[in-house]
């Protein structure tokens, strides 16, 4: 027959064990440290193979894909060549002035820069409605990267991507959904990239997948723009203008 103590303990239900935080410190703790190696890259370049999904105005999904090279000087030099089937664009900046190149069009536009690459970022979102592919490897680590507004983020899993070891995380920021696939090693840098938006019942995404240099032999020629012959130069400062560069 049980004594008192024991039927007490017999009849306590067991503690439910503690939920897991919606943000697993472990995963933010990743973000930080390939953050903190992008930081440390004076110079890079990488090429992207981008999947993207376009969404009519009927509501088809369609996939459309692209290939983005980067190369990139710190502080205040980059090019950004985009090619698809539909378009092919070369970004330059040379610390002084922004570039836009569109060679099948024939034309070129060009405007006055900041000194230095985020705020020729800004200046391009700001001033001409220009968003560059993977901006966010500029960003990250930085004020203002949305990091404290991450309200979902756990590890997924190892993972191999192109043959290197990697390890996958997912997270929820808003209305986004991404992962983000980071090398092992003393070189975390982000090997795949995958983003779902959630405010279209859609659920369109966009996926990255990245190799890297990140020891270029770069020089400022790599980053200056000589007009081909018989390309005409438009002006930068009107929407009519970057309407025309960006088709």
């Amino acid at each position: 027959m049980a004594g008192p103590i024991q039927a007490a303990a017999q009849s306590t239900p067991a503690k439910p064990a503690a939920a897991a935080p919606a943000v697993d410190p472990a995963s933010i703790k990743a973000l930080e440290t390939m953050s903190a190696y992008l930081r440390t890259l004076n110079a890079f370049e990488l090429k992207a193979d981008i999947v993207a999904d376009e969404v009519t105005d009927d509501g088809r999904k369609l996939q459309l894909g692209s290939t983005v090279t980067y190369k990139v000087r710190k502080p205040s030099q980059f090019t950004i060549d985009t090619v698809s089937d539909r378009k092919v664009r070369k970004l330059y900046y040379d610390g002084k002035q922004i570039t836009l190149y569109a060679p099948k069009v024939g034309v070129y536009a060009q405007a006055p820069a900041p000194p230095t690459i985020r705020a020729t970022l800004d200046a391009l979102h700001d001033e001409y409605d220009i968003d560059v592919p993977l901006e966010d490897l500029f960003r990250w680590g930085e004020p203002g990267d949305d990091r404290d507004k991450i309200t979902k983020g756990f590890y997924v899993g190892p993972a191999r991507i192109n043959g290197v070891e990697t390890d996958q995380y997912a997270y929820t920021t808003g209305d986004v959904d991404w992962q983000v696939w980071i090398e092992r090693g003393d070189k975390p840098v982000p090997r795949k990239i995958v983003i779902t938006s959630l405010f279209d019942e859609t659920d369109p995404q966009f996926s990255a997948n990245l190799d890297w240099n990140t020891a270029p032999g770069l020089k400022d020629a790599d980053f200056a723009f000589t007009p081909p012959p018989n390309t005409s130069s438009i002006k930068f400062a009107n929407s009519a203008a970057t309407t025309a560069a960006t088709k």
